[in-house]
């Protein structure tokens, strides 16, 4: 298991920035229908790596990031001597990938071996990952790929049923874990799985049952699992890993039940350690009553619509006397059942009364991704990263979990929600920036001809940014150098009155020498 981390430890991760990745390189070979550029792969490599012993690979969905840039994440990757690809916007093989479409993929580990000086990036084992709309991206790739996969993650989206790949997972004996929440059709899920694994008993196939979770949410307790998980399987690397010889058996999640011994539906894991991991987790809120959650703006709680994935669409509602970027949210328990998705959940009809907790303390509400930034438990603020401002679809969509932990009545509940905003405005006053080279200092200067403030980002590059400084962190000990530092200044400007539009981003470059 992974060691559980103390208060400091995480303190202490958190100051590493999570978010980091020392090089990226452009897939040449792709154009992105979502931004008519090339796809950009974003390398991390463990601070303290003397060689890389796999590579965890993710393209852009929703839950990928964050889960990758979890600091307990990193930490267990560090800890394994992985490291991390991330690819946005997506490259493709969400529906299709045969064996040269993957192979033109993991190409671009050649460039990132080339420009990290860690060469055994080209050949290192590989755990694909991918959620939603991705979630096929790890069954495709273990089946196009089998001899170059170790393991692969399916993050609640996807299970093996009848889709063209099915045979060609089956017969790949690569290691998966698929996840699925509770409140996304778990139960189903596992039931519809199972005519998979009595055909294909051989095939190595995990499942777990995130109790109290949905579709679109994360948490600690599963991230840890995920990475407990890959860090089993580079303890088992033999591969083609025939599951009917080796490996533990674990029942089937059915919602509110407890697990069955001697049950005909299992599914697969490494070990007992995991089979027991799997039960804990399943189990957590068993017999417990659901409750529901909602988010207040302004004072009242967003309507739920049903037939959105989101369910609650928040508005841009920028506070008016601040900089045009915070805005407050505030979490809620709902008092009655609105139509749809919770209908299912709760098994009451819509309108029904439904009880809940009497303190909203626990209520947190998280950024899942969007160019966000959490200032306190209520305060937001828009923030820009590395996704820039040339994806008109994922860099205006900012999504929100609400979550309560549960509590000895109540299971886990989560409701996300989806805020949009204008990836640039362009009504006002027009403005531009002057980005100053940077110095020896590593200040960071740059001014908006409007005379607002200028924020920055680092794109990529072994650097972080506080107060407008650039602190360096560590570089892995077998970095290739000069190492170069991609700094991006930008200025949004304002979508309400005094208005202002957004400016071009401009970048600075710093090259780091040995």
């Amino acid at each position: 298991m992974l060691r559980i981390l103390t208060l400091l430890c995480i303190l202490l991760l958190s100051r590493l920035n999570a978010a980091e990745y020392q090089w990226s390189a452009e897939i040449s070979s792709k154009v992105s229908a979502e931004t008519k550029g090339h796809p950009r792969a974003f390398l991390w490599i463990p601070p303290s790596c003397e060689r890389v012993r796999g590579v965890l690979l993710a393209q852009h969905n929703m839950l990928e990031l964050p889960v990758l840039e979890s600091p307990l994440f990193r930490q267990a990757m560090a800890e394994l001597n992985f490291a991390i690809v991330w690819i946005t916007p997506p490259w493709g093989g969400a529906t299709s990938l045969d064996a040269a479409g993957a192979s033109e993929l993991v190409a671009v580990l050649d460039t990132l071996a080339a420009k990290s000086g860690y060469a055994e990036l080209a050949t290192a084992p590989l755990v694909p990952v991918g959620h939603s709309a991705m979630a096929e991206f790890p069954y495709l790739f273990a089946s196009a790929l089998p001899q170059r996969t170790l393991a692969a993650i399916s993050l609640k989206g996807s299970w093996p049923e009848k889709q063209p790949w099915v045979e060609g997972f089956a017969a790949a004996g690569v290691p998966l874990l698929f996840i699925s929440g509770e409140y996304e059709w778990a139960e189903e899920r596992a039931g519809k799985a199972q005519a998979f694994r009595r055909k294909h008993p051989s095939a190595p196939l995990s499942m777990l049952a995130d109790a109290g979770g949905g579709h679109f949410d994360h948490h600690e307790a599963i991230i840890r699992f995920m990475a407990d998980y890959i860090r089993a399987a580079a303890l088992h690397p033999e591969r083609p890993l025939d599951a009917t010889k080796q490996g533990a058996l674990v029942d089937r999640w059915r919602m509110n039940q407890p697990p069955r011994s001697n049950s005909a539906d299992t599914f697969w894991c490494f070990d007992e350690k995991q089979a027991l991991a799997t039960e804990l987790l399943q189990n957590a809120f068993t017999g417990k009553q659901p409750q529901l959650l909602g988010c207040k703006q302004n004072g009242r709680v967003v309507g739920q619509v049903n037939g959105t994935h989101q369910q609650v669409t928040l508005q841009w509602l920028p506070d008016p006397k601040g900089d045009g970027l915070t805005f407050t949210l505030e979490g809620a328990f709902l008092d009655t059942v609105p139509a749809g998705r919770p209908e299912r959940w709760t098994k009451l009809k819509a309108d029904s009364a439904i009880s809940h907790p009497n303190n909203t303390d626990k209520i947190t509400i998280s950024p899942i991704c969007g160019p966000v930034e959490k200032l306190n438990a209520n305060t937001f603020a828009l923030k820009f990263d590395r996704l820039g401002f040339d994806n008109a679809m994922r860099s205006s969509e900012i999504w929100l979990q609400i979550e309560h932990p549960g509590d000895d009545h109540y299971k886990r509940a989560v409701q996300q929600a989806l805020l949009r905003i204008p990836i640039r405005n362009t009504q006002g006053q027009p403005q531009t920036i002057e980005f100053d080279p940077i110095a020896t200092d590593l200040k960071l200067h740059a001014r908006s001809s409007a005379g607002e403030k200028v924020r920055f980002y680092v794109r990529e590059g072994p650097a972080e940014i506080v107060d407008d400084k650039l602190q360096l962190t560590p570089l892995p000990p077998h970095a290739k150098k000069p190492v170069e530092i991609t700094v991006v200044a930008w200025q949004w400007g304002r979508s309400i009155e005094p208005k202002l539009q957004t400016a071009e981003p401009v970048s600075r470059t710093l090259v780091i020498h040995p």
